[in-house]
């Protein structure tokens, strides 16, 4: 029994990790599409040299998984003169915070997901899209 649940823990922690990450990429992705659409339309380029790195480089993190550091997202939401806002959600009891402490409630976006439990392998239903 133990070994599920470990098992079914590290499924949920994998879960986690894979989600964040890519909802960090398709954030910055969003922002880089929306600038290619200007008058004077953004570059992969401009990218790399404000980060001083490789364009390949770049090229690799937006058609795979990349394993960000803190340090690489804050740097990147700086190269795209971003602000970045991180928030979490309790999921026991719903509250969000900040690093200013607890925040009122906000309405419920598509993107965030709620689980009343850990993923079990005999109950995927238990993610939920509120």
């Amino acid at each position: 029994m133990k070994m599920t649940e470990k098992n079914d823990a590290e499924m949920l922690a994998e879960y986690d990790r894979f989600f964040y990450r890519s909802s960090l990429v398709s954030m910055f992705w969003a922002v880089i599409q929306a600038r290619k659409k200007r008058k004077t339309p953004f570059r992969m380029r401009q990218l790399s040299d404000a980060l001083n790195i490789d364009k390949s480089i770049v090229s690799r993190w937006f058609s795979n998984s990349p394993n960000w550091t803190a340090n690489t997202v804050a740097d990147i939401a700086n190269a795209l003169n971003l602000e970045l806002r991180v928030s979490v959600y309790d999921r026991q009891d719903g509250k969000i915070y900040t690093a200013a402490g607890e925040q009122e409630q906000a309405q419920t976006t598509t993107n965030q997901v709620k689980r009343e439990a850990p993923i079990t392998s005999s109950e995927s239903s238990s993610i939920r899209v509120v």
